[in-house]
């Protein structure tokens, strides 16, 4: 049998992108159907501790790197930790890269309920395999 992709999206004047039924992106379509190719890639990953230093299970942390990024959240699994994975995307592409190939942005890391806040440097790499996670230590 034949399988034909669907097209989503509203037919715009000029060529566009529009996603596929596979996830792809397309031709044909309104650009706002489909999100900004990615560009760079950025873990975030660390602890929730109380004032005593007990580890806290269950926190919803979020990391907040701008309009851009936008923010990611995870809770904090039975031993206080979390891992957060960000992707950068832009119709303008990265910001300028640096001699190793990442461009840096300032993130805020926080857990509801919680009165820490950490602001930290995150590098994003232009692939998966090349991220350096950063890790933070929230503590009420």
């Amino acid at each position: 049998m034949l399988r034909l992709p669907i097209l989503f999206g509203l037919v715009a004047e000029g060529i566009a992108l529009a996603c596929v039924d596979d996830g792809r992106c397309g031709v044909g379509g309104a650009a706002s159907v489909c999100p900004p190719p990615s560009s760079g890639f950025a873990v975030v990953e660390g602890t929730v501790v109380n004032a005593e230093g007990s580890l806290l299970s269950g926190k919803q942390v979020y990391v907040s790197c701008g309009s851009v990024v936008g923010a990611y959240d995870q809770r904090t699994n039975a031993r206080g930790e979390f891992r957060i994975v960000l992707t950068y995307g832009s119709p303008e592409g990265p910001p300028p890269r640096d001699g190793d190939g990442m461009f840096r942005l300032t993130c805020r890391v926080f857990a509801v309920g919680l009165t820490a806040v950490d602001t930290v440097v995150v590098p994003f790499a232009p692939t998966r395999d090349a991220v350096n996670p950063v890790a933070v230590a929230l503590r009420e």
